[in-house]
């Protein structure tokens, strides 16, 4: 007679999956168990002693503490992005077949199974023959272990002088210090809405330097250097601006003061070394980038009038007002005006105006103008219409002078006649 054959449990399949923390381990190993057992039940009569054993889970403690020690290490700097961002902003050149990601930056992920799963990375970087990383420590999930590796390859190029020190305990400071940012916010005030770069580059125009001989052209004016920083802080970019110009030594803007974007930071050097310029009587302080020249010398011949002179020309035979306008404000007894010329955003179209300071028979503005190409053109209009005004108020006085004397004729005839 033939043996009833025993029944077979059926089969759980394999635990396979990757685990966050030994305690996500634990509990699907406890639902898995829960469903073996579930699965001998319904095969086999009720018998505790045919139920299978639970395996041991033993984790090694040493390397637990290893893993705790390691993460207080780690921070929540994330150290992969760092090194690629070294990798990219410093390129190399691998010969032959090209391993997955960055040239010169090479990832290999290791899984230990001994009891529980663990995990484990390496890196190589072009510059050092070392490896970093390792089976020691070990983590529970991949992330950390793939920093870890990343931060001893950090750690090894900056002692190595291949990344700034400054900057490596910067970005391990893990957050931007609230001071800096609140510095920043102050800094902004004081910048405003003023296009302090475009300033610096209308003086620069305005007082060229000749280029050096054999200088690499930087896309700046000759005499007109800037340079760009971008600091990573846990992840978070911050930028700064240093901007040098011919006149002074000193470099103005740095890594000091950072913010978080561009525009703003190069505001910042150039309002910097704009107020040097001011400081130095390098540029005047009324937003312009020329100190005024006074008036020329006038030789005043009694009742004869001037055509225009040769010199208040330009080449091409048209008259030059803002040359004309000085001469018949000395005449008139006026100081001469102030241009206010302001250009609108992102094109060469200007507008502008004139105004005499400390002058109380002519109030306000004179010879307004909009949308003129260019400053030059700009304040040539406005001078014509000052020149304009100016004349209309010379000929009222000549007529004012004409009433009087023949007042005084009349005067004299009655006299006689008497």
């Amino acid at each position: 007679m033939a043996q009833p054959q025993e029944p077979v449990a059926a089969a759980v399949p394999p635990v396979k999956m990757e685990l966050q923390s030994i305690e996500d381990f634990e509990a699907e190993m406890d639902a898995r168990d829960t469903v073996r057992e579930a699965a001998v039940k319904a095969t086999l009569p009720v018998n505790p002693y045919h139920l299978p054993k639970k395996p041991k889970r033993t984790v090694d403690t040493d390397a637990l503490e290893a893993e705790k020690l390691a993460r207080e290490e780690l921070g929540s700097v994330d150290w992969i992005s760092i090194l690629n961002d070294y990798r990219m902003a410093n390129p190399v050149a691998t010969p032959g077949a090209q391993p997955a990601g960055l040239p010169g930056l090479e990832y290999k992920e290791i899984i230990l199974t001994s009891g529980i799963l663990r995990f484990a990375f390496t890196v190589k970087i072009t510059e050092s023959p070392l490896q970093f990383g390792g089976e020691t420590p070990s983590f529970s999930n991949k992330k950390d272990a793939k920093r870890y590796a990343a931060k001893k390859a950090i750690d090894w190029l900056s002692e190595n002088k291949y990344i700034r020190s400054s900057i490596h305990s910067s970005v391990t400071s893990m957050a931007i210090n609230a001071e800096a940012l609140e510095a920043e916010q102050i800094v902004r005030e004081e910048i405003g809405g003023g296009n302090w770069f475009g300033k610096l580059l209308e003086y620069r125009n305005a007082h060229p330097i000749t280029a050096q001989s054999g200088a690499p052209p930087t896309g700046a004016p000759p005499g007109l250097n800037y340079e760009e920083a971008v600091l990573n802080f846990s992840g978070l970019l911050r930028f700064a601006y240093t901007i040098e110009i011919a006149e002074s030594s000193q470099k103005f803007g740095g890594s000091v003061q950072t913010f978080s974007n561009k525009k703003d930071a190069k505001q910042y050097a150039a309002k910097k070394a704009i107020e040097w310029l001011i400081a130095n009587n390098h540029m005047p302080s009324d937003g312009s980038v020329r100190f005024a020249k006074p008036p020329p010398p006038v030789q005043l011949q009694p009742k004869k009038r001037k055509s225009l002179s040769p010199s208040d020309s330009s080449p091409d035979g048209t008259i030059k007002y803002a040359t004309l306008v000085p001469t018949l404000c000395h005449k008139l007894g006026f100081g001469p005006p102030r241009y206010e010329i302001e250009k609108m955003d992102n094109t060469a179209l200007c507008n502008g105006y004139a105004i005499f300071p400390g002058n109380p028979i002519i109030d306000g503005k004179v010879g307004e103008v909009f949308n003129v190409f260019g400053q030059k053109n700009t304040k040539e209009e406005i001078a014509e219409i000052v020149y304009s005004f100016l004349k209309d108020i010379e000929r009222q006085r000549e007529g004012q002078l004409d009433i009087q004397g023949n007042k005084r004729l009349r005067s004299f005839k009655l006299e006689d006649s008497e």
